[in-house]
């Protein structure tokens, strides 16, 4: 007696995977995509961080022609800017964070500038302050 158990067979769809070109962004966050002439709408997938521009090469990728989904930006039509966005809080953890820019480096919120640490240091040849109320 076998305990083998015969697998369903394959569904019946035809996956996507295709290099496309923004067209469009839309009020509702859809994209509207070209790929050789075929017009595709889809929404930016959670893990595509970085915000696909007008112009932009991507990758769409779904399970069928319903369901697809921008993955990738593969190349930007403006390199020269890049915004990476997510929906609700984002928390960056590592053993090390470093960021560094070769020009200016600006933090700014709304609500608090928010900074703790045991040890604070800061060098710099000029510093310039402006607090209209100081505890």
């Amino acid at each position: 007696m076998s305990n083998a158990v015969k697998a369903s067979s394959a569904p019946l769809y035809d996956p996507v995977h295709l290099l496309a070109c923004v067209q469009s962004i839309q009020q509702d966050g859809s994209y509207i995509v070209d790929s050789d002439g075929y017009v595709w709408t889809c929404q930016r997938a959670a893990s595509c961080l970085l915000m696909p521009q007008l112009g932009d090469t991507v990758l769409i990728s779904g399970p069928n022609a319903e369901q697809v989904y921008l993955i990738a930006v593969i190349k930007q039509s403006s390199p020269t800017q890049s915004l990476i966005q997510v929906q609700g809080e984002l928390r960056l953890e590592a053993n090390q964070l470093t960021l560094k820019t070769q020009e200016t480096l600006s933090l700014s919120s709304q609500d608090a500038l928010l900074m703790q640490s045991e040890q604070v240091q800061l060098a710099t040849d000029q510093a310039h302050f402006l607090v209209n109320d100081m505890n």
